[in-house]
């Protein structure tokens, strides 16, 4: 029979308890380490994200710019033709689609006559410059063929 001394004693552990605690603990650190890695390369996704979007937003103000400053130089030919001794220096904020507008500016160069449009898109400004000849703005529409210059300026 077994003694009162046998029966109060605490029984240790067997093998294979200690084993599945250790098992278990060592799931857990895997399983933190995986989700911290992967914490860690979704905030780099969502960085590189973030850059890109800002890209394609000053891009597509950059183009919208550019369209703006093309549109000032169409409205300058047209209001040429009717009048070819016009000359303007700062005619514009004239609002396209309600984000972009252009300026325009005319003015003698030489003997040709010289027309500048800067388009502006949010904080984006691009300006295009042309330089033609006054007999070519005589005739509707102005024949652009005989076009001396035509350039976009850095801002």
């Amino acid at each position: 029979m077994k003694s009162m001394i046998d029966s109060i004693t605490p029984k240790k552990k067997s093998k294979k308890v200690k084993l599945r605690a250790e098992k278990k603990s060592a799931v857990l650190v895997l399983t933190i380490i995986v989700i911290s890695i992967s914490m860690v390369i979704s905030l780099i996704v969502s960085q590189l994200v973030t850059k890109e979007l800002i890209l394609a937003r000053k891009l597509e103000n950059s183009t919208q710019a550019f369209y703006a400053a093309q549109a000032g130089i169409e409205d300058a030919l047209n209001r040429l033709v009717g009048n070819p001794t016009l000359r303007i220096t700062g005619y514009g904020d004239t609002t396209l689609l309600d984000t972009s507008q252009y300026t325009i500016f005319i003015e003698d160069v030489a003997s040709n006559v010289e027309i500048k449009s800067e388009g502006q898109a949010n904080s984006v400004l691009r300006t295009i410059k042309i330089v033609v000849p006054p007999k070519s703005l005589e005739s509707d529409p102005p024949f652009l063929e005989r076009v001396i210059s035509w350039e976009e300026v850095a801002p």
